[in-house]
């Protein structure tokens, strides 16, 4: 079976219990490529960083990474 190597996640965060901010965000993958983009929902203040490849953002100190980026985020997209 063929995959689509483009997948995006999108949703409402926060990384602390009420009444700490709360963020929209968007995680894509394209073409094995990673990008994140963030919005604090009240004040609209956003961060992007994209175009990622696997070595910006894993080393071989924290690397969980068994299989390819396409794989471990359709896992992620089932949670």
């Amino acid at each position: 079976m063929a995959y689509s190597t483009e997948i995006e996640l999108q949703g409402v965060t926060a990384f602390e219990a009420p009444p700490a901010p709360s963020f929209r965000y968007t995680i894509a993958l394209k073409d094995n490529k990673l990008s994140i983009w963030m919005e604090d929902c009240i004040s609209k203040k956003q961060w992007y960083k994209g175009d990622m490849g696997t070595s910006d953002f894993t080393s071989s100190a924290n690397s969980i990474l068994t299989r390819p980026p396409v794989t471990m985020s359709r896992s992620f997209k089932m949670l």
